[in-house]
């Protein structure tokens, strides 16, 4: 009897309280758990604080080469966009303005001398030039000191620029009675080494023989013949030689063809009266 009425007691303060049995077991357990997790998740868990650090770790060394990558990548491209120092070596040669009215020839470039030479020019009668100069180069420009074969003396510079040379002198002291002088200011191109050509180089200084004259058509012949004259200064009224020669960056006529022809024997060297003569036989053959 006591016993009951103990059990009975008990069953009335839990139903006071609002919890069952079950639920009683229920929260004991979810606090043993929330105990277990917290323990877990705080110092008992070794083996998850190494996960976290290699985790960590591979997010590091993953990232690593990314960098590397991207900072690599950026030096190429700053490499790619960094424009190429020119080749010096590469400028010795023959220049010309567009209008041919100067002509400079670098001659050399060793480390950062260069040695150069021009001449000025109308292209008719007037011609002033000076002779090999040497100078510093600092990057890729010279400033210089001349003197031409007038006398005129002054200063200037010349640059070298994607493939072309900007060139500057001006005379600084006029000498009396200068007709011409080597000063200007141009934009200078590489010869075109076909404008060089000639259909006979050597015809003013060797006989031709009657092959090579007879290998040449009536046109060539032509060319060939008036070769020699222009060569000296000859201007021509034809059109077409006119502008045959024009085209040849070696030509500068300043002979009217009257006055020319009526002095052809002091105006040719033996050579080339022989060769005019030459050409012109066969050329009455064709």
């Amino acid at each position: 009897m006591k016993r009951n009425l103990a059990a009975f007691m008990l069953a009335l303060a839990l139903a006071l309280a609002g919890c069952g049995p079950e639920e009683e077991a229920g929260m004991s357990s979810a606090a043993g758990e929330t105990e277990a997790a917290g323990t877990e998740n705080g110092e008992s868990r070794p083996e998850a604080q190494e996960e976290s650090s290699q985790a960590e770790s591979t997010g590091a060394e993953a990232s690593a080469p990314e960098t590397e990558k991207a900072g690599t990548e950026a030096a190429e491209t700053e490499e790619e966009e960094t424009p190429a120092e020119p080749d010096l070596a590469s400028y010795v040669d023959t220049w010309w303005s567009d209008d041919r009215s100067c002509c400079l020839v670098v001659d050399a470039v060793e480390g950062d001398q260069i040695t150069f030479h021009w001449n000025s020019s109308n292209r008719f009668d007037r011609m002033a030039e000076v002779e090999a100069l040497t100078g510093t180069l600092e990057g890729n420009q010279v400033s210089f000191a001349f003197e031409d074969g007038w006398g005129n003396r002054g200063e200037g510079n010349l640059t070298l620029e994607n493939g072309t040379i900007v060139f500057f002198a001006e005379v600084t002291e006029p000498a009396d009675g200068a007709r011409w002088n080597a000063g200007g200011d141009w934009v200078l191109q590489r010869e075109d080494p076909a404008n060089w050509e000639y259909l006979f180089p050597d015809s003013d200084s060797r006989y031709l023989s009657r092959e090579e004259v007879e290998a040449l058509d009536k046109e060539e012949l032509r060319l060939a013949r008036n070769e020699i004259f222009a060569r000296c200064g000859r201007r021509f009224t034809d059109p077409e030689l006119s502008a045959y020669f024009k085209a040849k960056y070696w030509y500068i006529g300043t002979v009217d063809p009257e006055d020319f022809d009526q002095n052809l024997d002091q105006r040719l060297n033996e050579y080339e009266r022989a060769n005019a003569a030459s050409i012109a036989e066969v050329e009455a053959e064709r």
